[in-house]
């Protein structure tokens, strides 16, 4: 049973400029982007969760600015321990800028558990260099810059709690940052909710949505402290729960871009694909509506060529599809369309195996469909394929399953701020 408790946080002192010194996770920032975060403030985040240097130096650098900000107040530590409100006001790419949703979280510390235990199951697989990485970081600051992204199936008390933004304790947080989007932090300071006790999950795990690399690292540096199972502070993660029936989770698919295809093979691409598939020129506009809209049990995707010519690739016969697919792919991956995108297209007709996916340097990601078909054009890549929106209920039903989907299966939007909520462990 997966197991959470409150903590006290560290934060930004009450008159920092939230908006410029937070940021995304250190995964999606750009060596340019995060250029421009650090150029912003001294007291960027982005210098902790990407710090300066080289070798065990950025490490080390990152630890002495996590001391000299304590120390100078920038940075300051809640005195008493509570749970953290969070509430995102977005608006969807690709939707109306009328349309803006909110998600809401429930900032805790969540007890590190193998995923055999049952009580926290990802979804995605994870690379070992950025474990690595997070692992050196880790051991030089023991500290959490940034929170993890989980999701419970209506988690005990969290639905009622999540309302209470800026209930009390420390004071809230409410600013407009990057892309109109609008963050609130506050904290619930409830003794039926922070007793010294665990707070338990009444029947499901926590599944993991975000932050896979951070989770496995942690739990790797719990058992190599020997804090793994214990009530040490190295044996929790920062994290922040979400519901699976937040009306506000928004799930963005990220497109694939091919290269290293002859001009033999291009040429003949549409006779390969049409083995299971039909293939229709489409607009970009009406392709990017088509494939926001999940149809279940219909399998489509897009594919737009140098030419600049955009399509609509849709399964034409379920049956013969599913006959394609390996044998032994659980059922639960079996409907996925970025399952069936790597085995019956990347690998079946463009040569390109999943276990190759992590190491070729033919394939690249984006979550742009404008940049996809401009990468293309310029000649960078021979196709981009293009995804839909992968359901939130696939994550829980492969995590079920003790399955993982494709690297880069899966990117909850918009991305937990870091810097918003942090804690140490010493």
């Amino acid at each position: 049973m997966a197991e959470i408790r409150p903590f006290a946080a560290i934060r930004y002192a009450e008159n920092a400029d939230l908006a410029a010194v937070t940021c995304p996770p250190y995964d999606v920032l750009s060596p340019a982007e995060r250029q421009a975060l650090i150029d912003r403030s001294p007291h960027a985040a982005a210098r902790l969760i990407l710090p300066e240097g080289e070798g065990d130096a950025k490490y080390q650098s990152a630890s002495e600015l996590w001391t000299a900000w304590q120390q100078s107040g920038v940075l300051r530590e809640d005195t008493t321990p509570g749970l953290y409100v969070t509430r995102t006001e977005f608006v969807e790419p690709g939707s109306s800028g009328e349309q803006r949703r909110q998600r809401l979280g429930l900032v805790c510390l969540l007890r590190l558990q193998p995923y055999g235990e049952r009580a926290v199951l990802p979804h995605e697989r994870t690379l070992t260099g950025p474990k690595e990485d997070r692992l050196r970081l880790l051991r030089a600051t023991h500290a959490n810059f940034e929170s993890s992204m989980g999701l419970g199936v209506d988690p005990v008390g969290v639905g009622d709690r999540r309302r209470e933004t800026g209930a009390t304790g420390a004071p809230p947080a409410d600013f407009v940052g990057d892309g109109n989007q609008r963050d609130t932090r506050g904290k619930v300071e409830d003794t039926a909710t922070n007793a010294a006790q665990p707070t338990q999950f009444a029947a499901r795990p926590v599944y993991i949505a975000d932050g896979h690399h951070r989770y496995e690292t942690s739990l790797a540096f719990a058992q190599e402290t020997g804090a793994a199972g214990t009530d040490r502070p190295e044996a929790f993660l920062l994290t922040t729960l979400s519901s699976f029936h937040d009306p506000g989770l928004s799930l963005l698919p990220t497109h694939r871009l091919v290269r290293g295809l002859t001009s033999d093979f291009r040429t003949t691409l549409f006779r390969h694909l049409e083995e299971l598939f039909d293939v229709g020129e489409i607009a970009l506009d009406d392709l990017e509506a088509r494939l926001r809209l999940h149809v279940e049990n219909q399998t489509a995707f897009g594919l737009a060529l140098p030419s600049g010519f955009t399509y609509q690739v849709t399964a034409r016969d379920a049956s013969r599809l599913d006959a394609a697919l390996p044998a032994d792919l659980h059922p639960s991956l079996r409907r996925l369309d970025v399952t069936i995108l790597q085995h019956l297209v990347l690998d079946r007709v463009m040569g390109i195996p999943a276990a190759e996916v992590a190491t070729t340097d033919r394939l690249a990601y984006t979550r742009s469909a404008e940049e996809a078909i401009q990468r293309v054009r310029e000649g960078e890549f021979d196709v981009a394929l293009l995804l839909g929106h992968t359901p939130v209920e696939a994550v829980r039903d492969v995590s079920d399953a003790g399955e993982v989907m494709p690297q880069k299966s899966t990117f909850f939007y918009p991305k937990l701020l870091s810097g918003l909520v942090m804690r140490r462990m010493a």
